[in-house]
């Protein structure tokens, strides 16, 4: 099982590439399809930073569905990423062959031709992320302050405490990740 961080190349521009290539590429399929349950199973082995897997997924479904785009791509990427060099230029080869790629693909497939997959330099490297928002519902309230509860003949009627109602909340998370390459 291959395992590890991508130091090489930043995996959410890869995300965000990838979708690109996915709407881009070859448009955007019908929900749910086979396809797209398979690529989000891939995408699920790539978040938990199991490559072989992803890999093996992609290979499967570029196997099914040969115009998969998005699928070749990440292939690419995270062949590169093992260090794959010739898998990496093999994908990236049948990518250029094969589809019309918009202009906002061509820096990714550039770096990724110019760094040969080589592996980063020893060092410290760092992220951080940092997400604020406000939530109007935190508490999943009732919209309304007043039911009634039984039959329209008898009702009873209800009249809700205003801890019950929609509360707001705010929240902030931060995330840093540390790696060290020895």
């Amino acid at each position: 099982m291959i395992r590890g961080s991508l130091a090489r190349v930043s995996w959410r521009f890869v995300r965000f590439v990838s979708g690109l290539a996915l709407s881009s590429v070859v448009g955007m399929a019908a929900a749910n399809t086979p396809d797209d349950e398979a690529y989000e199973q891939a995408q699920a082995s790539i978040r938990a930073q199991d490559w072989q897997d992803a890999i093996d997924r992609l290979e499967a479904l570029r196997r099914a569905y040969p115009q998969h785009a998005g699928a070749l791509l990440d292939l690419a990427i995270l062949y590169c990423n093992i260090g794959n060099t010739a898998k990496a230029d093999a994908a990236l080869d049948v990518l250029e062959r094969t589809f019309e790629l918009p202009p906002r693909l061509a820096p990714l497939i550039r770096e990724l031709r110019l760094r040969r997959c080589a592996r980063a330099d020893k060092g410290t490297q760092w992220s951080a992320i940092f997400a604020v928002g406000r939530e109007t519902n935190a508490n999943q309230g009732s919209a309304t302050r007043s039911f009634s509860l039984g039959s329209s003949t008898a009702p009873l009627y209800v009249t809700l405490d205003d801890e019950f109602l929609p509360q707001a909340s705010t929240f902030a998370a931060v995330q840093l990740q540390i790696s060290r390459r020895q």
